[in-house]
C-alpha cells in the first residue's frame, strides 16, 4: 500500500522525486580522498552538489 502525500493529492509518495538511473558502463572506479563529513561541511558543498561546476572545482581544490 502506498501513502499519498497530503500536499500533492493522490500521487503516491513512492513515485515522487526518484532520480533517473542509467547504467554506469565503463565508468572508472573512484578514489575516496577526503572524509565525507569534511566534504559536506565545506561552504561550497551544497552549490557543488546542485551542479555548480565552479563550486565543485573549488571544493576539490580546497579538500
Amino acid at each position: 500500500m502506498t501513502r499519498a502525500r497530503p500536499d500533492i493529492g493522490n500521487i503516491p509518495a513512492m513515485n515522487i522525486l526518484k532520480p533517473a538511473r542509467t547504467e554506469w558502463g565503463d565508468f572508472p572506479d573512484i578514489l575516496i580522498q577526503a572524509d565525507e563529513s569534511a566534504v559536506k561541511q565545506h561552504p561550497f558543498y551544497l552549490a557543488a552538489k546542485a551542479g555548480d561546476i565552479a563550486a565543485a572545482k573549488q571544493l576539490v581544490t580546497d579538500i
